[in-house]
């Protein structure tokens, strides 16, 4: 199996910044996905700044833009990543027409977030391989993990730009 790549963008950065590590990390290799985060403390105008920056250049090249959380902030976006919580089922119909992924610690909580319509589901931290290898085993919904060594079995391996 193939493992595709997912980029993790910081929304803190400068525009140009990132644009300039994306252009010359897509010479090497394009991912799938790009997932856009924000530190908490971000203003709401710099966000909607940044997106419309930073989406189009990755869309314009058939690359999926997943927003981490920020519900109020996804027109545009091809999906959306979140922690695992027991508001899943309640998210995913609210945003039926977009990616769903769900950073989960546990197998139960990967169990549940794939039961209540998660599109794939991320493991990081020591136990992210471990968990990676069991979900492979069972489930045939895609897994992704962020972690220095990733396991073989993961669909997607989640790394910075």
């Amino acid at each position: 199996m193939k493992q595709g790549i997912y980029w993790i963008i910081d929304g803190a950065e400068p525009v140009a910044s990132v644009l300039d590590k994306a252009k010359k990390a897509l010479a090497k290799d394009a991912p799938e996905a790009v997932l856009c985060r924000f530190p908490e403390e971000s203003e709401e105008n710099d966000k909607k700044a940044f997106l419309n920056a930073i989406r189009p250049f990755f869309q314009e090249k058939q690359i999926a833009f997943v927003l981490q959380g920020n519900m109020n902030l996804l027109d545009g976006c091809d999906g959306v990543h979140v922690s695992f919580s027991k508001e899943i089922s309640v998210l995913r119909k609210r945003h039926a027409d977009i990616s769903l992924g769900v950073s989960c610690q546990t197998r139960h909580e990967a169990m549940i977030a794939g039961e209540k319509g998660a599109d794939y589901v991320a493991f990081e931290g020591e136990q992210a391989n471990e968990l990676a290898d069991w979900w492979a085993d069972l489930f045939v919904i895609p897994c992704a993990v962020l972690t220095q060594n990733p396991s073989g079995n993961a669909d997607f391996v989640m790394k910075m730009l």
